[in-house]
């Protein structure tokens, strides 16, 4: 004979898989939805990107007389084009050019007699295709500038050399592991903690707040499984929903950086790419596990005390801000390092070590810590949707 906790289990996976919505979440979406985000958007930047490369930059010069030399060197540049304007500023505000040019009254006499002066260049910071144009058009400036210092050096009989003595050769040092993951690291653990609270958010709502509006969670209170039963068995079915969301979250995130990026984007992207080891996939769908394991748990206990599918929802919703609140912590200082007081954390701790394996720095007392801390706050909510599924005034409140 089956256990208890195995047949209400059983039941609700049935019931969830009966529901279109659900399936939606669990498997399309995460198959889909993720790798076209994942190669749309970068193909959508690199394509604004070298259109914006491509196209000269639009300069108006204020003051163009005081510098004949230098506007002769830029009429010569293919990449900058000169526009005549009435009011550069204004131009530049309206987007009609990309780069304001001030030349100083004394800017021509200045360079014959070998004194210094300086070029005031404006654009704006908000839009890239003015904020690039003034990185080209400072390129451009920067040979020009060098091509006079040269002139000047060779008049005085001293080679250009003589100012750089020696050059500086970088080198990243950094593990290959730790290249190759360090761009995923920054995307999946917040994508993952975000689909193991979504995943299973529909099938927690169902299998409580659903039931109450649909009035058969009475009828199930008569048959022989205890209450305590049920409840392990609606937890367990939230769980798997959520694992199997993730996991194929996991798999089409990792297959879109190993063959997306190479095919679609080139191989100067698929270098970002990361090639998972069978160790550190199960690790990571382990921490997932701990992680969906702690969201199922709350989401359980929110939608028995709920007394509608709709206030549960309003329950469960903000839960997302608790998984997205940390993951961007660990994007923006990703030099945070685990600690045994920040994997104390809920749900932060799953994220930092998700993290930390993608860049192949794997501490198993760190993971073993997280493990007990994670059945911990799952096995407290547990027990408060334990007494809340034990309370007459909450499972029969509509």
């Amino acid at each position: 004979m089956k256990h208890p906790v195995l047949i209400v289990w059983f039941k609700e996976i049935k019931e969830t898989l009966r529901d279109r919505r659900t399936l939606l979440v669990m498997v399309l979406l995460p198959m889909v939805m993720m790798p076209g985000l994942m190669l749309g958007l970068p193909l959508l930047l690199m394509g604004q990107y070298e259109s914006i490369e491509e196209a000269p930059v639009r300069v108006a010069v204020s003051g163009s007389s005081h510098g004949e030399a230098f506007m002769e060197y830029l009429k010569t540049r293919p990449e900058i084009r000169l526009v005549e304007v009435e009011d550069p500023r204004t131009s530049l505000e309206e987007r009609e050019i990309d780069v304001l040019l001030e030349i100083p009254a004394n800017f021509q006499d200045s360079i014959s007699q070998g004194d210094a002066t300086y070029l005031s260049m404006g654009f704006d910071s908000t839009r890239d295709r003015s904020r690039m144009g003034a990185e080209r058009l400072s390129r451009f400036v920067d040979i020009y500038r060098q091509s006079i210092r040269d002139l000047r050096l060779q008049d005085k009989g001293i080679s250009p050399q003589m100012l750089e003595p020696f050059h500086v050769q970088r080198q990243d040092l950094a593990p290959e592991t730790r290249v190759q993951g360090m761009f995923m690291a920054m995307i999946l653990p917040m994508v993952i903690g975000i689909w193991a609270g979504i995943g299973g958010m529909y099938t927690a709502i169902d299998v409580a707040a659903g039931e109450k509006e649909r009035a058969s969670l009475e009828p199930l209170l008569t048959t022989p499984p205890a209450r305590k039963m049920m409840v392990y068995g609606k937890f367990l079915s939230i769980l798997t929903v959520a694992l199997v969301t993730v996991t194929i979250v996991v798999v089409s995130m990792t297959a879109t950086f190993n063959y997306g990026f190479p095919r679609l984007i080139g191989d100067a992207m698929g270098e970002m790419g990361i090639t998972l080891s069978l160790g550190a996939g199960m690790l990571i769908i382990l921490v997932a596990f701990l992680l969906s394991a702690v969201l199922a748990a709350l989401e359980l206990t929110l939608s028995i005390f709920a007394r509608s599918f709709k206030e549960a929802q309003n329950y469960i919703t903000p839960l997302t801000l608790f998984i997205v609140f940390p993951a961007m912590i660990v994007q923006m200082i990703p030099e945070l390092d685990a600690s045994y007081r920040i994997l104390a954390i809920p749900v932060f701790n799953c994220i930092v070590l998700i993290r930390d394996i993608l860049l192949g720095e794997i501490n198993m007392a760190f993971l073993g810590f997280t493990l007990i801390v994670s059945f911990i706050y799952a096995f407290s909510a547990l027990q408060l949707a334990q007494y809340f599924f034990s309370r007459e005034d909450v499972i029969l409140k509509v």
